[in-house]
């Protein structure tokens, strides 16, 4: 079990409600506001996409604006979980000017 109580997923397992997967850190040049540090998320949504006909894409709660793609992440989870182990995903947000455009 996850932090929480929630169950840990493999990279060979599709992502359920309430699983903890991990993400990456996420720094965006334009809009700052939206940086967040990465580790284990809490999975609220798991829904598919036209553009995504394979795989699924993967809401998580540390990042609610945002879909990850399970194909792409999921080959990513075992150096993940080496880069973050049990630290928890979080908002990091660049609030000065010059990454704030958008």
């Amino acid at each position: 079990m996850g932090a929480g109580g929630s169950e840990r997923i493999t990279f060979t397992d599709r992502p359920v409600v309430g699983s903890d997967i991990y993400v990456d850190n996420q720094l965006f040049l334009g809009h700052g506001e939206d940086d967040m540090r990465g580790g284990l998320a809490r999975v609220v949504a798991v829904h598919e996409d036209l553009d995504y006909p394979d795989d699924p894409l993967v809401d998580v709660a540390e990042h609610p604006d945002c879909s990850y793609d399970w194909a792409l992440l999921s080959r990513e989870q075992e150096r993940l979980r080496a880069a973050f182990g049990e630290r928890r995903a979080s908002a990091d947000p660049d609030l000065r000017p010059e990454f704030d455009l958008y």
